[in-house]
This record gives structure tokens, sequence and C-alpha cells, in this order.
């Protein structure tokens, strides 16, 4: 077939239409060529999908069904991205968002300024802790819920939002807000843990390309104050980038094989290189849940198998397939479809439907069951950001005066106890494990 004159490549999955999915389709239209078989095909179906079904399709809408047919039917994890959600992939994998940056608690249905980030619009149009948004756009944000005021706030960058605010010593104002691209931090929270003899402590929420310059920044503050051990957080952590969870283990490794990938084609191995190497001796203990998947156990995997890190809590989620990501520019869309299997250090495969009956990926070193109000507690810190150093101060004082706007704090669960006491001695060292 003539390899001139192409207009458009489309890959396609007949949409499914009340029995259920119609077929495997490619459409690819050429000028002055007949049509190939399964092309041929589709066409057909697609023409009789836009003239019988009972509801009315545009011929975009029936192109973007049969995609997310085929992408969706490969595996959990193969997906097809129409240009609003190629956008929004875009931002969450740059670490960015399009917003003012401020974050909020919802209080007896007023939402209250926690903080504004720093060099944010917020920030810079004054928004302070305990700050009330009473309107968004001239309607009440007392009778919105969450997701209706959350989506009155967002806006593309360079729009603008106006609010009415109450500030927290009674005044009103008129606020007109320029949306901006703004970070939404990956690492939510760095500190050292109070009467734990200089163990930090840091969560990583996501993995996006930004994460390795933020987790070497909360590295560096920690260090400055007399780190001596480090309490590394990865529960309720999906994934994210794959290179920034190697990154981030390459600081802990000198050197050897840290994942190695095979696609059908090939086999690659990522190593550790000497130059990115900063903390090879820091002491180091992993948190894992059933919630750390992909990345966070490429992270935890490689630092388990070099016996860099002892691994706390519970078996992790087993998501190891790598996705390759594609941009078509000329329709702004993308397509992610898994291309390979990725595999640990010593060879472990954490994919959990790699055998039958299998339910985990990795299993922690240290296995630690919490109970209900210990996970729902760990997993609302884990979701929230610790204040910049500059509003603590403000934050102090609003709490004095109403206790619920606390700052957060790491909660003290079986998880955290155990890593402590593998640093402090009173715990069996811990040995690394195979996934049963």
């Amino acid at each position: 077939m003539s390899q001139t004159s192409y207009r458009q490549v489309w890959l396609a999955y007949a949409m499914g239409i009340s029995s259920g999915i119609l077929g495997t389709l490619v459409y690819r239209e050429l000028a002055g060529a007949s049509l190939e078989p399964d092309v041929a095909q589709y066409e057909q179906v697609r023409n009789f999908v836009a003239q019988t079904y009972v509801k009315r399709l545009d011929a975009e809408e029936i192109l973007t069904r049969s995609l997310r047919g085929l992408t969706r039917s490969l595996d959990p994890y193969s997906r097809y991205y129409n240009t609003e959600e190629s956008n929004k992939l875009e931002l969450e994998t740059a670490g960015n968002y399009p917003g003012i940056g401020v974050v909020l608690r919802r209080m007896n249905d007023r939402q209250r300024v926690l903080f504004s980030m720093a060099g944010s619009p917020a920030s810079l149009a004054g928004l302070e802790p305990g700050d009330e948004i009473v309107s968004v756009e001239g309607v009440p944000a007392a009778g919105l819920s969450w997701s209706e005021f959350s989506d009155r706030m967002r806006g593309p960058a360079g729009s603008e939002v106006q609010l009415t605010v109450a500030k927290l010593l009674g005044e009103v104002v008129e606020l007109r807000v320029e949306r901006a691209l703004v970070v939404d931090p990956s690492v939510r929270h760095a500190v050292l843990l109070p009467d734990a003899q200089a163990i930090g402590y840091i969560s990583v929420h996501s993995f996006s390309r930004r994460t390795p310059q933020e987790f070497d920044e909360a590295l560096e503050k920690l260090t400055a104050q007399g780190m001596q051990g480090l309490i590394l957080d990865l529960r309720g952590n999906l994934g994210g980038v794959m290179e920034s969870a190697l990154a981030m283990a390459d600081r802990f490794v000198r050197e050897g094989v840290l994942l190695r990938t095979e696609s059908r084609r090939s086999v690659e191995l990522h190593e550790a290189t000497v130059e990115a190497t900063r903390y090879p001796d820091l002491p180091l203990v992993v948190l894992v849940d059933g919630d750390s998947a992909s990345a966070s156990e490429i992270l935890a995997g490689a630092l388990q198998d070099h016996r860099r890190a002892a691994l706390v809590g519970t078996p992790t989620y087993g998501k190891g397939m790598v996705q390759t990501i594609r941009q078509f520019r000329e329709f702004g869309t993308r397509v992610k479809v898994t291309s390979a299997y990725y595999y640990s250090p010593s060879g472990r495969l954490f994919e959990r439907t790699a055998e039958e009956g299998r339910t985990h990926g990795i299993v922690p070193d240290v296995y630690i069951e919490l109970d209900a109000e210990q996970a729902q507690e760990t997993a609302q810190f884990l979701e929230s950001y610790s204040p910049p150093e500059t509003v603590v101060p403000a934050l102090q004082r609003w709490q004095a005066s109403e206790p619920l706007a606390r700052i957060p704090e790491v909660p003290s669960d079986a998880h955290l106890a155990a890593a402590l006491e593998l640093f402090q001695g009173t715990r069996p060292s811990a040995s690394a494990s195979d996934p049963q």
C-alpha cells in the first residue's frame, strides 16, 4: 500500500453498544487509496452506529469512545487521553497545576485558609492563615459542596477569580486573584521527629518530574538540622514518573542495578551512578502499605535489595508494569500503553497479576497492620501539607484562638513506632523477604 498522502492515522476500538464490545478495529484514511479490510470494517461499523444508535453521536465522540475501548481492553493501566485529559496529565507529571496556590480547611461549613504556598498568587494577594473565603464569583461558599467550590476556584492560568474574603481580624475585602501554574509539592512533609535522636521524616505523596529536586531540598534541610537517620514514608504513594524514583534510589546506592525493565524487544538495566550518590551511609527505614504502587515499589525494591533500607508496614500494591506515553501533537491527545515489566535488582517481578492467587507486590521486612483508627489518621495526614516556615507563626496564633486549626503533625502509628525501634536497636534486625 502507498505510504504517501496520509491525512490521519487513527487507532480505534469499536465502542460498546448494548450487548457489548463490537471488536478491535483500526481506521486509516488515505487519499486516493482503497481501505484495508479491517479499516473498511471500522468505517462500516462507525457509520452504522452513527445512523442507528438511539442517541446522536458526532464523529469525534465515536472516535474517542473507540480509542478508549482499544486501550482499556489491553490491561487496567493502558489508557487514551483526549485533549483536555492530555493537558491535565502533562501538568500532573510536571508537578504543576493551574490555580492560586492556597491550602484550605473546611471548618463548620466555612472555607478557611490554612496557608498560601510560598510565592503563589494567593500569597501575593495577601491570603493568610485563618482567612475565610466567603464567596467565589459572587456565589456564597457556605452553600457549595467541596467539589463545587473547587470547580469555581479552578481555571486556566492567566484567568482571574473574584473572592470575597473575611480576614481573621474581621475585615471583609474583595480580591481579584490571577490564576497561574503553581507547584503541587510531592514531598509533603520533611521534619526532624521530636524526641527521636535526630531522626528525620520525609513523606512523598507521588512522583512527578520535580520530586527529586524537592527530595534533595528536604534532605539538605534536615541534614543541616543534624539528621542522623531517615524514615522515608511511601505509604499511599500510587507512583508516577519512574525516572524520579530511580533518581531518588541513586541518592542512597553507590553502584549496581536499580531496576531491570523487559519489553518484547529488549532488556534495559538502570544502574546507580557514583556521582549521584549523596547519602550512601545514612541509616534508612522505608514505610510502605497496600497503596504503595509502581514507582514507589521501584524505589522501595531497589533499597531493599541493596540492603540500604529496612521496609516496615504491609505488602505493597503489586504494579510491576511500565507504561509508555506517546503524544499525538496533531490531535492534542496522548496514549498510555503498557510496554514492559519491571524487575527489582535481585530479579523480583512485583506485578501481582503475574501469578495466580497473588495479591500483593513487595513484602516488608517488618510486617505490621494498623488498626482502623490509626490507618484513617495516617491517611489524612499523608494527604495534608506542611506549611512554609514563614507562615508558622501566623498558624500558631490562629491555633491558639481556635484549637481545630492545628499544624499537621506526624501521627505516632505502629509503623512509625517500629521504624524508631529499628533505629534504637530495640527491635530485632530485619532481613529482606521475597514476596510469597
